[in-house]
């Protein structure tokens, strides 16, 4: 199976896929998944987590360091201190109640985004992933509360981070691999300076789901050569399939309206249609049926979903779109996609 990879160059995924069995009506609402475990949290109106593709996603294996021995049965059990206490994850209160339940916060942090632009659940493949409840602080010497401009999620944004001083919040710990073009003039061999896991720690508030932080280790530098990159944070943002829906066919058998519905923390920086320079979704070439339309959204306090009308185009110029398209699930896109 493959795994989902999100492109880098583009704050918004347009996908449009076949689905092979069955139609709906092309005007039908999008489906949206329930589940006992999601609906008994009720989140706060301006809570930017949403219910999930998958609202009982499987536990994914423990991070693959001994990082992992400081989680159990979802909490943080000992001490989390990394950067000389830059972070630190302490274990919860044991009467700790958060509001957002584990499987809400799980599934919304699966669907997150790694600082290369790529899923969460993709990373947890690879080298685990480790999950709990925790008392988190950052110092205030890395996380500013000013309105900053970070590098998140392959694209640069300003938002201004909410402090983190004994936040009870819910953690997730990811190793990714991380790649690189190095140029010519790059070590071929390994400098003998110790090599760091290079953790990624995404983060929200227990109680509100807002707050998101993605807090990425001090790690060696890429390309073998010597030295370190410091300790760095940015928003944490996550992946999410919205609503849509058909208003019109046309102008011509290639294109269609419709609209979406984007929250205000979502981002909207969608692709153009170059003839009109309309923002645009574009039909996949081999499986045109299925409309999915995901976007970022950072987890910080959000407002409620606006509708917004949306140009649908076939991929290119001498196909048509078909006569029923079909919605995907919509949610935090905490599934991956062959």
């Amino acid at each position: 199976m493959m795994r989902r990879r999100w492109p880098q160059v583009l704050a918004v995924l347009i996908v449009v896929t076949m689905l092979t069995a069955g139609c709906t009506r092309s005007a039908q609402p999008a489906h949206r998944t329930e589940s006992s475990s999601i609906a008994s949290t009720t989140l706060p109106s301006n809570s930017p987590l949403t219910e999930c593709v998958d609202p009982s996603p499987a536990q994914p294996k423990p991070i693959d360091t001994d990082l992992a021995q400081k989680f159990t049965a979802g909490r943080v059990h000992a001490a989390v201190v990394l950067d000389n206490g830059t972070f630190r994850a302490d274990p919860a209160p044991p009467n700790a109640a958060p509001k957002i339940s584990p499987a809400m916060a799980l599934c919304n942090l699966l669907a997150g985004s790694t600082a290369q632009n790529l899923s969460v659940l993709d990373a947890a493949g690879q080298h685990g992933l480790s999950f709990g409840l925790g008392v988190v602080t950052v110092a205030d010497s890395l996380l500013h509360t000013a309105p900053q401009t970070y590098t998140a999620a392959g694209g640069s944004q300003t938002a201004s981070l909410q402090p983190y001083h004994h936040r009870l919040a819910w953690l997730a710990v990811i190793k990714p691999a991380v790649l690189s073009s190095c140029p010519t003039s790059a070590p071929t061999a390994r400098p003998a300076s110790p090599a760091l896991p290079g953790y990624q720690i995404l983060a929200i508030d227990a109680d509100t789901g807002a707050a998101g932080i993605l807090y990425l280790t001090k790690t060696n530098a890429l390309c073998n050569f010597p030295g370190y990159r410091p300790a760095s944070i940015a928003p944490a943002i996550e992946f999410v399939s919205v609503a849509w829906d058909l208003v019109r066919r046309g102008p011509g058998p290639q294109s269609a309206a419709i609209t979406y519905q984007p929250r205000p923390c979502d981002s909207r920086d969608l692709p153009s249609f170059a003839s009109t320079n309309q923002p645009a979704a574009f039909a996949d070439r081999d499986n045109p049926a299925r409309v999915n339309v995901v976007l970022q959204r950072t987890l910080t306090t959000c407002g409620p979903a606006a509708t917004v009308p949306l140009l649908l185009r076939s991929a290119d110029l001498t196909t048509d779109l078909p006569q029923h398209l079909i919605h995907a699930p919509v949610g935090a896109a905490d599934v991956t996609t062959h």
